[in-house]
């Protein structure tokens, strides 16, 4: 008995174990991230602050040249970040521009399956399935309106409010 218990121990307090690990560890990730972050730019300003604004800022104190060096590494995160959405975009854009012609094409192929896989069966089988095609695209269409939920409207409308955000940012 006591060995069964052994051996059930060791096989799922592993198996737990790992399951609160990925339960938990991206709540922890998300709470944690801001201190982190927090931690890494004071690590990175650190040098910039001591040595090198000390020299050419003498006449400002520690707390003013810790707020100049802070500004300093949002304003090339800030940049860094918008020289990758910069990059970024077009590579996506240049891949979604075939996507429409892809989803035709991936339907056109699904209904002439469908079509192929009812000539098939037999003949008082096949017309009571002669409207099956149309049921399927049917049922596709009725999935895409569940899909476009208030919560996917809107984080559509903000993606796509990016574009005109960034147009504005480099005119200004």
């Amino acid at each position: 008995m006591k060995r069964i218990l052994l051996l059930l121990y060791r096989i799922f307090f592993p198996i737990v174990l790992t399951a609160l690990f990925l339960l938990f560890l991206p709540r922890l990730f998300l709470f944690f991230l801001p201190f982190t972050l927090g931690a890494v730019l004071a690590f990175l300003a650190e040098p910039f602050n001591c040595c090198f604004f000390k020299r050419v800022f003498p006449f400002l104190k520690k707390e003013q040249l810790s707020v100049l060096v802070i500004l300093l590494l949002f304003i090339v995160l800030a940049s860094l970040l918008y020289l990758l959405v910069l990059l970024v975009f077009p590579f996506i854009a240049n891949k979604m521009a075939g996507f429409p012609e892809y989803i035709q094409s991936l339907k056109t192929t699904a209904l002439e399956t469908a079509e192929s896989l009812r000539m098939l069966l037999p003949e008082g089988l096949r017309d009571s399935l002669s409207d099956f095609p149309d049921k399927i695209e049917h049922y596709g269409k009725n999935i895409l309106k569940t899909w476009s939920s208030p919560a996917l409207k809107l984080s559509l409308h903000l993606v796509s409010g990016f574009a005109g955000a960034f147009c504005f940012i480099s005119l200004s």
